[in-house]
């Protein structure tokens, strides 16, 4: 009597986890080391109460069953539902007590996530807030041909005035709006430095 009552149940169990692990992926497309791309459903991250974000993405090719995984390595980038991701070689190191991101291809990459691409690239690095089990971000920027990005915030602080005044001291106006606080948030920076930076040099 027992066990037939608990079958029904650990059936419906399973179909649940199962349903769940579907919903993770989304419609998307992978950019393979060759600049192929391939389009199916990606999965990057477990959602719910205890999310995480995958060392390997799941990448399922249109019209086929099988499932690939990839890490940052393997492949250039992807995309998963509205997110656009690219493979980045950077390396985190310390300087005079400032955190500096620097870019080289024989540094482990990572999938950065891209806002906006340009003369200035505007980037999320994810991670997960373990303190509130929490998906968050802190946005990167990136002058095109340089070998270093910066951060643009630190946290409620609001902007990175001296990192980001040292970063753009090609461009004096927006150096001066940012310490005047005239511009305040990244998409301020990325909107002034596409009309009044010029190449970034």
């Amino acid at each position: 009597m027992y066990y037939k009552t608990i079958q029904p149940f650990l059936v419906f169990f399973l179909i649940s986890l199962n349903l769940f692990a579907q919903r993770d992926y989304e419609e998307g497309y992978i950019v393979t080391l060759t600049n192929d791309t391939l389009f199916g459903s990606v999965r990057d991250r477990e959602t719910g109460a205890f999310p995480r974000i995958l060392k390997k993405i799941r990448f399922k090719e249109d019209n086929s069953r099988s499932r690939k995984k990839f890490n940052a390595s393997q492949i250039m980038g992807y995309k998963t539902g509205n997110r656009v991701y690219e493979s980045i070689g950077i390396k985190q190191g310390s300087q005079f007590l400032r955190i500096r991101y620097v870019i080289a291809p024989t540094h482990k990459k990572t999938f950065l996530r891209v806002v906006q691409k340009g003369a200035l690239s505007y980037y999320y690095w994810e991670y997960v807030d373990s303190d509130y089990d929490t998906i968050e971000h802190f946005p990167l920027f990136h002058i095109e041909g340089r070998a270093e990005m910066v951060r643009a915030t630190q946290g409620i602080l609001g902007l990175k005035k001296k990192a980001l005044s040292e970063y753009f001291v090609h461009c004096p106006a927006l150096v001066q709006k940012i310490n005047e606080r005239e511009i305040r948030t990244p998409e301020d920076v990325i909107e002034f430095y596409g009309k009044n930076c010029g190449d970034g040099e």
